[in-house]
């Protein structure tokens, strides 16, 4: 998705509940350091450990940033694409 053209931001969504959340944030946060991600990532958590996920993504030093549920997630892109231009 991110070789593609270029994009304002990206989203992801996870509600898996057999995946810790911790996991799943460290996972995102790996491969934006991977791919040296220049747009904002907006990432919805939710089930097991999903706090301590969200407290991960919240800490790091990326342009990831965690939504709460799909409205707040939308929330989020639409300003994070508005501070882009």
């Amino acid at each position: 998705m991110i070789r593609r053209p270029p994009r304002s931001t990206l989203s992801s969504s996870s509600a898996a509940s057999d995946v810790y959340k911790r996991q799943v944030a460290e996972g995102v946060l790996d491969a934006a350091r991977e791919i040296n991600i220049s747009v904002p990532l907006v990432v919805r958590l939710e089930g097991t450990n999903v706090e301590e996920g969200k407290r991960i993504i919240e800490e790091s030093e990326l342009k990831v940033i965690s939504g709460s549920d799909l409205d707040d997630a939308a929330q989020k892109i639409t300003k994070a694409i508005s501070e882009v231009k």
